[in-house]
């Protein structure tokens, strides 16, 4: 079972952060977290960095961590929506 967490931002964007359950007692890192977000005039939810985006080629190019860092911060949630995304998953 996933544990999800999902933001309305002021601009009618929803960020969904999904986490898969651990199978064993470890420090929430990012590693195991999801973030998809859907825009007000799309139908379903997508990565917060696509192809088109200017940072995609930077993404491909950390590490499994960093990757889910770099789109929590490109979500559009601000830290303490991070931090409260991350504490509760």
């Amino acid at each position: 079972m996933n544990i999800e967490n999902r933001f309305l931002l002021r601009n009618g964007r929803i960020v969904s952060v999904t986490r898969a359950p651990a199978k064993t007692m470890e420090v929430l890192t990012p590693s195991g977290l999801d973030v998809s977000v859907k825009e007000p005039r799309d139908e379903f939810f997508h990565a917060p960095i696509g192809q088109a985006h200017p940072k995609y080629w930077k993404l491909k190019s950390l590490d499994p961590n960093q990757q889910r860092m770099l789109q929590l911060k490109y979500s559009g949630l601000n830290k303490t929506e991070i931090g409260i995304a991350v504490a509760d998953l």
